[in-house]
């Protein structure tokens, strides 16, 4: 296991840290690892010291298992940055992790905006579909127990996604993961979609575990109230259908000449409605 280990620890700073300086933590690590002294400094001679090893850090380095000798060749080998050379990488560092957080300040902002705007009075509303959903939505709760989901969350959702699945159903197990992927990744961004789950299983129990292991975490219709949409459930499952506010089917589970379509087409659809 610690070769295994070292293997992938050592492939990572051959990798990802091959163009960076070394720092004097880096050779620290590589030392509690057990890395030999001469690849050691192969490591230092190749992407070289941001900056000379002080006290402290030897120190560090002897308590921490370095041979004298490592210490001493390092320390004599001449082998830290130019200081101006050092310091334009630590600007250049800086302005990256700056530029980093500008632009996530700024889709932060614009999802703040695209919220305000789906809740301004003159925007036009949801329709009347979410009120079918009145006192019968559960949600799996922080210990993953189905709890009571209030239907008013729904109020500025334009997209339902009802989703028939079962866990005893081979296919739905293959495709639920991928509908979570896809819901975890659209869902913070379009507060305007909501995926509805209407459980074919065997029994409340199984439908709670199905939730909970396939880490569903979008609102699910009572056990017992599911008849209540079957108009809407006409196929194989899984199934998945598209409506709107006002419940008009704008994608529909079915080809028109009535054969099942897979949910992997009404998902397609429905996030590129979402721009992606």
């Amino acid at each position: 296991m610690r070769i295994i280990s070292l293997a992938i620890l050592l492939t990572l700073f051959h990798t990802e840290l091959r163009a960076a300086p070394i720092t004097g933590n880096e050779i620290d690590l590589m030392v509690r690892m057990g890395v030999a002294d001469e690849q050691i400094l192969k490591d230092v001679g190749k992407r070289r010291l941001l900056a000379p090893l002080d006290p402290a850090m030897e120190r560090k380095l002897t308590a921490d298992g370095a041979s004298k000798g490592l210490i001493e060749r390092i320390r004599g080998g001449n082998y830290a940055l130019d200081p101006l050379a050092a310091a334009e990488l630590i600007r250049s560092a800086a302005e990256a992790k700056e530029a980093s957080a500008r632009q996530s300040a700024r889709e932060d902002a614009a999802f703040a905006a695209r919220l305000a705007r789906l809740r301004e009075p003159s925007a036009p509303r949801t329709g009347n579909f979410p009120s079918l959903f009145a006192d019968i939505l559960q949600q799996l709760d922080s210990s993953g127990k189905l709890a009571p989901y209030p239907a008013d969350r729904l109020r500025d959702v334009r997209y339902f996604a009802l989703y028939n699945s079962a866990a005893w159903c081979g296919p739905c197990r293959a495709f639920t993961p991928g509908l979570v992927e896809a819901y975890n990744r659209l869902k913070p961004k379009h507060a305007e979609m909501e995926v509805i789950f209407l459980s074919a299983d065997k029994s409340p129990a199984e439908m709670e575990g199905y939730m909970r292991t396939d880490k569903m975490r979008w609102p699910a219709v009572k056990f017992d109230r599911v008849a209540a949409f079957g108009k809407y459930l006409k196929g194989s499952i899984p199934w998945m259908v598209i409506l709107d506010g006002d419940g008009k089917v704008l994608q529909p589970g079915e080809t028109e000449g009535g054969q099942w379509v897979h949910p992997s087409g009404p998902l397609a659809w429905l996030t590129q409605r979402l721009g992606g």
